[in-house]
């Protein structure tokens, strides 16, 4: 069923963190995915029998191939098709890293970045050794929350709070995502020693 109504004049968007913004920046890119070729049903990688080209959330888009020059292909599609809804890709964000060959790939004549790793949804992405800086750099963090609560955490506060203030705002930086993490006992036993580093220093 298709539903029409009168048109009318869009004079302003929405505001930055309006509810409404990322189901309409969705809607938008997903036009875009819309206007790609037939030809990525064939390109990226194959993951239990089905094609994977892009895992995405809102703006933040990995694209998945085989070869350096099938992702040119692919960057030069979704670079074209997005300037058609209005959209640009920020080349300064756009990075490529590689299990293989260091290949030159470009976009809109412009060549992209290497990097052996990145951040992408709150964790590290990377082929060599990610765990360990992975949990690093949450330790870090964690630390860097608890200083920032340093008024309330070192304060007369009752321990009862203190314990919420650990459970509600430190404790979900240092274990973000940990539900799909595969660790050692030697990483176990730094995230324990982390929490109860925490613990004491309150």
């Amino acid at each position: 069923m298709h539903i029409s109504g009168p048109n009318f004049k869009i004079e302003k968007g929405v505001k930055q963190g309006d509810p409404l913004s990322p189901k309409l920046f969705t809607s938008a890119l997903q036009e875009v995915f819309n206007k790609l070729p037939d030809s990525w049903q064939s390109r990226g990688i194959n993951v239990g029998g089905h094609q994977l080209t892009n895992p995405r959330f809102a703006d933040d888009i990995v694209l998945f191939s085989t070869s350096a020059s099938e992702l040119e292909d692919m960057l030069q599609d979704l670079s074209t098709a997005s300037l058609e809804v209005g959209l640009t890709m920020n080349r300064s964000k756009t990075q490529v890293m590689t299990n293989s060959t260091k290949r030159r790939v470009k976009v809109d004549g412009q060549v992209l970045q290497y990097v052996d790793e990145y951040t992408y949804l709150g964790q590290i992405v990377s082929f060599k050794n990610r765990q360990d800086r992975e949990i690093k750099r949450r330790i870090q963090n964690a630390w860097k929350t608890f200083w920032a609560f340093k008024e309330h955490m070192k304060g007369s506060l009752p321990m009862t709070l203190k314990r919420k203030l650990i459970d509600m705002c430190i404790l979900p930086v240092l274990t973000y995502g940990a539900q799909s993490w595969s660790l050692t006992e030697q990483q176990k036993s730094k995230l324990k020693i982390s929490v109860k580093g925490q613990w004491s220093a309150a």
